[in-house]
């Protein structure tokens, strides 16, 4: 009987299981914020929010970007982000 629960349990969670994957192609055009500083030509890190969660992400951009800056994922190379500083908004 404790086997029939657990087994109805875990097919109860198992249908619950979101079954979208995303690539990180989709990621262009999403911006986020440097949480590691990036040296031009090198890599630092980003933190993106993308499909409903938060996602810290290794990238590499022409010029250096201090942490804490806005930037925009311009493309995808490899496994890592490649980013530009985005406009500062004017008021």
């Amino acid at each position: 009987m404790g086997s029939g629960v657990t087994y109805a349990m875990f097919k109860f969670l198992g249908s619950a299981e979101s079954t979208d994957t995303f690539s990180l192609q989709d990621m262009i055009g999403s911006t986020g914020r440097v949480s590691v500083g990036i040296p031009a030509h090198r890599f630092g890190s980003v933190l993106i929010s993308f499909a409903g969660a938060s996602h810290n992400m290794t990238a590499t951009a022409d010029a250096e970007i201090a942490a804490g800056s806005e930037v925009k994922v311009v493309a995808v190379a490899g496994t890592n982000l490649v980013v530009a500083a985005s406009p500062m908004a004017t008021p």
